[in-house]
Order: structure tokens, then sequence, then C-alpha cells
């Protein structure tokens, strides 16, 4: 599963890829780990032409508080894609077609070794591609706290 990524396509290269507006600051990261939880630039279905900036982990609707989020959004930075209906994390956000486009410029997933007991990070890129997009999902989420609403994705597979 894929849980580190990288995108050091700058700025305008996102914009002139997806032909869409950027409104927020955005810094290029040479490696990003999903379990740091940051917000990235992120294309919407049904908002093809701007930018979203979305954390990394999705939260469904109905999580009720911040340590419920924050507990369950370890184990929402991805899925399979063939059980994206069948999981209540996101089978809202699939059955409600909530899909986006995350832009990136690889990933990393580990080889192990030696039965298990050494791992390598391996990068995987598109070769004469700088830019592509791994499929998503996301959803909004409201804190009833704070009443701040948080942009959430996740990546399929």
């Amino acid at each position: 599963m894929c849980y580190h990524k990288q995108d050091v396509a700058l700025k305008d290269a996102l914009i002139d890829r997806y032909r869409a507006t950027m409104p927020f600051d955005y810094e290029p990261l040479y490696y990003e780990n999903g379990f740091d939880f940051k917000a990235s630039p992120i294309i919407l279905s049904g908002s093809p032409g701007i930018f979203r900036q979305c954390v990394w982990g999705l939260i469904p609707w109905w999580v009720k508080s911040m340590k419920e989020a924050e507990s369950l959004r370890v184990r929402t930075l991805n899925a399979v894609s063939e059980e994206m209906f069948d999981k209540p994390a996101f089978r809202d956000a699939a059955a409600d077609g909530k899909r986006c486009l995350i832009p990136c410029t690889g990933f990393f997933e580990w080889r192990w070794f030696n039965g298990g007991k050494t791992k390598y990070p391996y990068f995987i890129y598109l070769p004469g591609e700088p830019i592509f997009s791994i499929g998503g999902l996301w959803s909004t989420w409201t804190d009833r706290q704070t009443g701040e609403v948080l942009y959430t994705n996740k990546l399929l597979q």
C-alpha cells in the first residue's frame, strides 16, 4: 500500500498540467509521508478547474470528534479500489461519486529481502511523464467543536 509519495512539480507546472487555478501557497515535496497528514493540492470531481487543499487520510462526514478522526485516518490513507463501496469509512464517498485526482511525480513502495528482515524503498514513477495522477476519494468533515471544515482524501489502489 502506498503511504509515501513525491510531488516535486513546481506550482506553475501543476497549473499548466491540469489547466486549473491554485488559490493557495504550495511548496514541492521530495518526500511526503501520509502519516504526517499534510495538506496537498488535488483536483475534485465536479471542480476540474481549481485545486483544493486536502489532507491525506480520509475522515468520513459522520465522525463525531477530532479524537475519533485522528484515530480513524491512520487507517484511511488508501484503499483497494475493489473494496471502496464496501468499507464503512469510505463507501459514502464512493457512492456519492467523490472522486479526485492526486498529482504526484512518484511514490515509494517497499521491497522486502532476507525473508522479510530487510526492506528497501523503491521509487515508482512514469518515465517521460514528470507529473501523473493517482485516483482517489475525497470527503469533507466538519469539526463539531470548532466548526472548521476539513477536506480529506485517500488514494485508491
